[in-house]
């Protein structure tokens, strides 16, 4: 199909042609001159060559210019040369925007050949786009290969938007399957969120957000509505173990504060210890300090250290008194096995109480595999271990005072 601007070129040779044959009609020839002839050959010359306008053709151009020359050895009108002429540059200024518009379309094919498999969906488009108008602003490239170069430009392109399709219909999938997916994960969230095996459930929510994040995208129409959903079933978990942690804390603050308060006790009785002293009032003291409970890992031990070393000196006190008011050993040794029954008494209560509270840890930590759980339950084991030596070592020491009060009596 020809362009606009060889449509003009040939209406302006038509016009032309018949401008000369109204001239030449004016002679008024009863005949058909060689002269005549040659003139509307050479007109058929100038049509021959804005016939070639789109095709382009030099080899017959070089023919046309060769026949015209020998036509004007005999003479040529001076406007049929100018036509002629007009008609060439018109010829080889067309070849070389057509070139110039065939180059430019080879080089936007090698451009979009080189991205067609590109992945950068959003950029290679705008890209691609932008090829598509430098196409159009490159102009008419020839008759037939405009066509041809079309063709291939659209292919390659259409590899990359067929491509792009393709993947967007698969993400669409995708993001279908990642809503199913952490949907099903809201779910098994909220099937735990009620639990107060915080160690485990910790452990599972924590598993739960690293399915959450290798599932993708769900989509934005999704996206936000689902990690609502997901994050408040997670956050009234961890809501609730804030507040169990947080009520332990402060019972075990109560604890060491009352335990501060039976060593700071314990100590005005032995600065004030005399005759009238009771063992009692350590006892008394001892029996609150087991009610109170466990201080926290960071105290309990520290405390437990303190009031025992009051006690040994409360117990050493209340030996040397009784000491000082017998008369013979066997007093002194029936006071000395007084207190390691005391100390014996106190020791097996207090693994009594350890050895409850180490069988109620080890039904906790056979759900619950919390690491205060576990670090409580080992410093109870070494507390017990310690209690039992020292019970040993207080039955050894009975035993011998035993035998030394009945070589006495």
């Amino acid at each position: 199909m020809m362009n606009e601007e060889l449509k003009e070129d040939i209406i302006q040779e038509e016009n032309d042609e018949k401008s000369s044959r109204q001239e030449y009609s004016r002679h008024d020839f009863g005949w058909e001159s060689f002269a005549s002839v040659e003139e509307s050959r050479q007109n058929q010359l100038i049509s021959e060559i804005y016939s070639i306008m789109n095709t382009g053709d030099d080899d017959k151009l070089e023919f046309i210019k060769k026949e015209w020359q020998s036509l004007s050895e005999e003479g040529i009108d001076e406007a049929l040369e100018e036509r002629f002429n007009q008609a060439v540059h018109r010829y080889e200024t067309r070849q070389e925007r057509l070139t110039e518009a065939q180059t430019t379309k080879k080089r936007l094919i090698q451009e979009a050949e080189a991205v067609k498999q590109s992945t950068d969906w959003n950029k290679t488009a705008t890209y691609l786009q932008k090829l598509q108008q430098d196409w159009k602003e490159a102009g008419f490239a020839g008759q037939d290969i405009d066509q041809d170069l079309w063709e291939k430009f659209r292919a390659v392109n259409d590899v990359f938007f067929d491509r792009r399709s393709e993947h967007y219909a698969n993400l669409a999938d995708e993001r279908e399957d990642t809503r199913k997916v952490k949907e099903e994960l809201i779910e098994r969230a909220n099937a735990i969120k009620e639990s107060e095996e915080w160690k485990k459930t910790s452990v599972a929510m924590r598993d739960l957000m690293t399915e959450w994040k290798q599932a993708g995208f769900a989509g934005r129409e999704f996206e936000d509505d689902l990690w609502e959903k997901f994050n408040a079933a997670r956050q009234y978990f961890y809501q609730k173990q804030r507040e169990f942690f947080d009520a332990m804390r402060e019972e075990q603050n109560k604890a060491r504060i009352g335990k501060e308060e039976i060593i700071v006790k314990a100590e005005e009785v032995v600065k004030g210890f005399n005759l009238e002293t009771k063992r009692e009032e350590m006892e008394t003291l001892f029996e609150t300090w087991k009610q109170l409970g466990h201080s926290g890992r960071d105290f309990e031990e520290k405390l437990w250290n303190e009031f025992r070393a009051i006690q040994d000196d409360f117990y050493s006190a209340l030996k040397t008194r009784d000491a000082s008011i017998r008369e013979d050993q066997i007093v002194d040794i029936e006071s000395e096995l007084e207190t390691l029954e005391v100390r014996i008494d106190t020791l097996e209560g207090l693994n009594d109480k350890i050895e409850a509270k180490l069988s109620s840890l080890e039904g906790q930590l056979q759900t619950n595999e919390s690491e205060e759980l576990q670090e409580e339950y080992e410093s109870l084991k070494v507390t017990l271990d310690d209690n039992r030596k020292k019970i040993d070592e207080y039955n050894e020491t009975y035993n011998k005072l035993s035998s030394q009060a009945d070589r006495y009596k």
